[in-house]
């Protein structure tokens, strides 16, 4: 985040006639910040559902979600409304 203000406050400085560049690269950026968080996003999913398994493996109490499930159904859902913003406005 703090790069990418640092990026913002740059494209001030610069000329009109490097305008179009600049756009470029913080549009490649954004793309960039976009795929990091689009793997954290997986990495976590991945974890959360290994932690799940293996509480589930250890506990015989299958009656109630346990937590771990509930943090990936927040997950998957903050995951759609991602994707649907990002169809929708494209970077």
């Amino acid at each position: 985040m703090v790069a990418f203000l640092v990026f913002q406050i740059l494209i001030k400085f610069l000329s009109h006639h490097f305008q179009r560049q600049a756009f470029q690269v913080v549009q490649a950026f954004q793309k960039l910040l976009l795929l990091q968080v689009l793997a954290f996003q997986q990495l976590l999913s991945h974890l959360l559902r290994q932690a799940l398994h293996q509480a589930q493996r250890q506990s015989l109490r299958h009656l109630q979600p346990h937590p771990y499930q509930l943090l990936l159904d927040q997950l998957a859902l903050f995951q759609m409304r991602g994707l649907e913003r990002k169809a929708i406005t494209p970077i």
